[in-house]
């Protein structure tokens, strides 16, 4: 019935929708209609970071051979998390941190750039929610993915998101492996754990 309603919205062509699809006029309808807790059930979010650690390391320890809770260190500027994997080449250090809320992205954004000195690859891993406050704020449902995606790559960042209703985490994409990597930082970091 939703979906139906939300097509033929999208089909009279108002001007309050002109370039939108279905599926955006559906999402904004729910996220603008019900009470945040509701909505946070139906999108799978939480308004408070700390809600996504244990669903986050319990998905980190079936990827990493070894994973660190961090989130207590931040005057050492650490990530929430500090993963290793062990491979033919050496050992990768990966640092995933969550962020719950747009206003958190662009420091994400200025934190990421010191956690590349000192890992192979950063993650931010995050709910829904900041997606459709990216596609919200683009009014562009469909191009979320490219807006975000460009953001996090040009910044050498992946994606993993956090559906909090479900409990399932899916890493959407890798970024690059680090091109500011410190060994030094590197070494001072393993020896910190």
């Amino acid at each position: 019935m939703l979906i139906k309603s939300a097509k033929e919205l999208e089909a009279y062509r108002l001007p309050k929708y002109e370039g939108y699809s279905w599926e955006f006029i559906l999402i904004e309808h729910i996220r603008l209609k019900v009470n945040q807790k509701w909505r946070d059930i139906i999108f799978g979010h939480t308004c408070v970071e700390s809600d996504t650690y244990p669903i986050l390391r319990r998905f980190l320890r079936t990827k990493y051979d070894e994973v660190y809770s961090t989130y207590d260190k931040k005057r050492e500027r650490w990530p929430d998390f500090f993963a290793l994997k062990k491979n033919l080449f050496g050992l990768k250090t990966i640092a995933i941190d969550s962020k719950v809320n747009y206003n958190e992205l662009v420091r994400f954004l200025d934190q990421a750039t010191e956690f590349l000195r000192y890992s192979n690859y950063v993650f931010l891993a995050t709910t829904s929610e900041l997606i459709l406050e990216i596609a919200e704020k683009a009014k562009n449902l469909v191009g979320w993915e490219r807006i975000l995606k460009g953001k996090l790559k040009g910044a050498g960042v992946g994606l993993i998101l956090i559906d909090m209703t479900s409990k399932d985490v899916k890493q959407v994409f890798e970024g690059p492996e680090s091109s500011c990597l410190d060994k030094e930082e590197k070494r001072k970091r393993l020896a910190m754990l």
